[in-house]
């Protein structure tokens, strides 16, 4: 979905939920937050800058990213 898209989406929403995950790499975490509204539930994922965190490929980080995804993208 655009961006385009979601922002009149998200402007009716509210807060339900934020979850907070370790990624394994340190002290770094992940945040999912949950909101839902009219047009029904919706998820956004917050990740350290992948740029920077090799969070997919790290091995240290492999079981904490799978779970971290399974959450983020229940019910799609």
């Amino acid at each position: 979905m655009e961006l385009r898209s979601l922002i009149p989406r998200v402007l009716t929403t509210k807060r339900q939920n934020m979850h907070t995950l370790a990624t394994g790499w340190g002290a770094y975490t992940a945040d999912i937050e949950e909101f839902a509204g009219a047009n029904g539930t919706m998820r956004l994922l917050y990740l350290p800058h992948l740029s920077t965190w090799s969070l997919f490929t790290s091995l240290m980080c492999a079981s904490q990213m799978r779970a971290i995804m399974t959450e983020a993208c229940i019910d799609l």
